[in-house]
């Protein structure tokens, strides 16, 4: 079977199509079909979570309401309020005093105005302190129940001998 002269000419054009063809299918559709793959293992997994939550929600729901919240007794919580700007030269002694109660040396206690944050009136405090274990326990009780500790950042413990060594960076609300 001899190849014409028009068939000769259409070859290429022929080659070409058929290579667009393959491009598309490649870059395309397989692509977009995997896609598809993985949103419907999403999906399944999904759908999953939703019937396993369905079929907790009134298991938790019982058990809320057999254990009504209780007060956590012992701890020293109180209302919030901001410390008063006229006090801030004072935090180095409201801690000093509080380490002293619970027989933990205080290394050093540094309020960083330049944390001062004044729309949200917070300041960052950075106390180093030095101790026994259960001496950090009822320290760390105590501080909780400062009426403008807003939150406690970032506890850093190390082991000095007997002792240890920790590193409390702490905000506090201000006026």
């Amino acid at each position: 079977m001899k190849i014409g002269e028009s068939e000769k000419k259409n070859l290429p054009f022929f080659l070409i199509c058929a290579g667009g063809i393959v491009i598309l299918i490649l870059i395309g559709i397989i692509p977009n079909n995997n896609k598809l793959y993985m949103l419907d293992t999403e999906i399944a997994k999904k759908k999953n979570e939703i019937q396993t939550q369905e079929f907790l929600f009134p298991i938790y729901t019982d058990i809320i309401k057999t254990n009504p919240k209780k007060d956590l007794e012992g701890l020293p919580f109180q209302e919030k309020k901001n410390m008063p700007e006229s006090e801030i030269a004072d935090i180095p002694k409201i801690f000093s005093k509080l380490a002293e109660e619970f027989n933990i040396k205080l290394k050093s206690v540094n309020p960083d105005p330049n944390t001062l944050d004044k729309k949200n009136k917070l300041l960052a405090v950075h106390i180093d302190l030095e101790g026994k274990f259960f001496d950090y326990r009822n320290f760390l009780i105590k501080l909780i129940g400062i009426p403008y500790l807003e939150f406690v950042e970032n506890i850093q413990v190390n082991v000095l001998n007997d002792n240890l060594n920790m590193n409390i960076k702490l905000w506090l609300t201000i006026e």
